[in-house]
This record gives C-alpha cells, structure tokens and sequence, in this order.
C-alpha cells in the first residue's frame, strides 16, 4: 500500500472501529440508516430512460431492482446525495454496507457479454440530474461472464475525464460479494482508496492516483448506481443488490443543508436528517462552541451546563465542564456557570 502514514492512521482506524459499531448517528458526520422509506431531500434518484431497473428505499436500505434485460442494451438507475458533499481539499473518509450479489448472467445458452453490478461514484464535475459524469471515478463490483457458464466477482475503479469513456486504472479480481465497504481519500497525495477493510487494516487495499488532478472543483458529489448490460442480463432481486447504513467518518462536508448539531456534551457538522439534537443549518461548530462558559455548546449558559456537569463531577481533568481548569469538576465550576448564566 503506498502513502502510508502510521500515527495518523492509527487515529483514523481506532476513529471508524468505534463508529463502526454504531446504532446510531452520533460519531458519525453523516448518518444515513435508509430508514424512513423516502430518498428525498438526501438523495436525488433517476435512472437512463427507459430502464428496466428502480431505486428506492426499502426494509432499510438503498436497493436497486428490477426486470430481466432481454436485449443487448445498458440500464442503470443511480441515487446521489443531496445537500451535501465532502470537500476534497480535506481527508476524509465513508463506510456503507455494500451488499452486491445479484444472479449471474443469465445467457439461455447464448455466449455473449454480460454483467450486473453496484456503484460507487464520486462525481467532481457533471449533473447528477443525467448521472452524466464529466470529471469524476467510479468504484464498481460487479457479476459477470465473458463467456458461458465463467462466472466472477471484480472491482474496478474507473476514471471519467471530460464526459469521454471511463478509463480504467484498477481492475482487481475479488470475491466477497456482501460486506462493509470503506472508501477514504487523501488529499495530500490525491488517492482515494477502498477496500473491505477500514484504512491500515486488513488487506492491502484498491487505491487510484491522481484524483486531485481530475478537477479544479473543491466539493464532490457521492453516489450508488445500480446496472444490467449485455445480453440476458438478469434481474435485480431486492435483497440481492443494496446499500444501508452510510456513515461519513470523518472529513468536511458542504452543501445547502450542513450544519451544526448540538447535543448534550459537544457537537458536529452533519445535516438536518442525521441530527439527534438541535439544527442550526448553514453554521459550524467552531462557530457556536466558542463560549468557556458554555460546554454543552448549546449557544448558551443553561441547564444543560449544569446537567452535563454533574454528569462529570469529581476527578476530570481535561473536561470541558472543568471551567476553571483545576482538574476537578466542583462548586468552584458551578459558580462559574452561574456567574455567566444566559451568557454567551
């Protein structure tokens, strides 16, 4: 694996364990279970016209399905994010349960091309209305034959420049099929990486170069697509090609509905869908968690101060509730928050 970094990976892997395991957003910058049964307003959705195959959210998960493709032609549907996006001048990194086992190709005794698969996209520059990438990659599992009966899983990651044909500059031969898929970028090096493993761990991982160079852009736009091309290409089954919990780890993202979220002992950027306490969309963290008096960073000196103090009373050095910093959590520190009651 090139472009290793030890300390900070360390930081970054014990970072995604303990989101890994997760239930719930916190810890996580963006937090999408497919709950709800609405891809709107976190996805934008569509598909090339015409198409056999759907999107849609479903049991909890972003799923692709749809009819078998009879004739020697491509169909794909897509979701992209909506609102927001990850900065690219920024690591950054995201985990999804990638579930990509579709039927093989079904040929009825034809030897011909085909294939099914799920994607990943991260799309710089195009419209997501279209899913027409200008400048951009693709990760791609998929399922195919190139001839009768030769079944294979792979992925690739393909490069797209100024709306042209994809170019591959990966093609590796894997064969896990249902998994948790972490994708992350550096931005010092321009490689974004992805494996089923989280960064520094496991495996040596698929990693494409020279990603800052595609654009000039400084936000990109995350996607999944799902497809059947060639001839006989079979069905989607809805629990066969699918995607749930997507959890942004760490990185900075942008958009028209990031902002901050407050709960009970800190907060995060994320968006409206993925906040478990109050919203303040179009503001920082940084820009509302600047108050010593206010550690809850709820804009104000208030309750919440008190509670969440009591919460760490006794021994706490380095606490956010130790106000005067003697290493203790006492009545020293409850004066302070009285004294600045409303504050802030």
């Amino acid at each position: 694996m090139q472009h290793r970094r030890p300390i900070r990976g360390l930081i970054v892997t014990l970072a995604m364990l303990a989101c890994g395991g997760a239930a719930s957003g916190q810890g996580c910058y963006v937090w999408e279970p497919f709950g709800d049964g609405l891809l709107a307003p976190t996805w934008f959705s569509g598909g090339t016209p015409g198409t056999i195959i759907s999107v849609g959210e479903n049991s909890g998960q972003l799923q692709f399905w749809g009819l078998a493709n009879s004739t020697n032609n491509d169909y794909k549907a897509y979701a992209w994010s909506s609102g927001w996006e990850v900065d690219m001048g920024h690591d950054w990194a995201i985990q999804a349960d990638w579930y990509v086992q579709p039927s093989y190709p079904n040929y009825g005794g034809v030897v011909d091309y085909a294939e099914v698969g799920l994607v990943f996209g991260l799309m710089l520059e195009g419209d997501t209305a279209t899913a027409d990438i200008d400048r951009g990659l693709t990760i791609t599992a998929l399922r195919g034959r190139d001839y009768y009966n030769q079944p294979y899983d792979i992925q690739t990651i393909d490069y797209w420049i100024d709306g042209g044909a994809p170019v591959t500059q990966v093609l590796w031969y894997r064969t896990w099929s249902a998994a948790t898929m972490y994708v992350w970028y550096d931005a010092a090096y321009g490689v974004i990486y992805f494996d089923q493993y989280p960064p520094f761990v496991g495996s040596s991982p698929m990693y494409a170069t020279g990603v800052t160079g595609l654009s000039s852009e400084l936000t990109a736009t995350i996607g999944f697509g799902g497809y059947s091309v060639g001839y006989g290409a079979p069905a989607f089954a809805n629990s066969n090609v699918a995607v749930d919990n997507v959890c942004m780890l760490y990185g900075t993202l942008a958009g028209a509905r990031v902002g901050a979220c407050v709960v009970s002992g800190g907060c995060f950027d994320t968006i409206a869908e993925s906040c478990e306490g109050s919203f303040a969309v179009g503001t920082r963290c940084e820009d509302i968690c600047t108050c010593q008096w206010d550690p809850d960073c709820s804009g104000a000196v208030g309750l919440g101060d008190i509670t969440l103090m009591f919460g760490s009373w006794g021994d706490c050095a380095g606490c956010s509730t130790d106000l005067d910093e003697s290493g203790v959590v006492d009545v020293h520190d409850l004066l302070l928050v009285l004294e600045h009651w409303d504050g802030c």
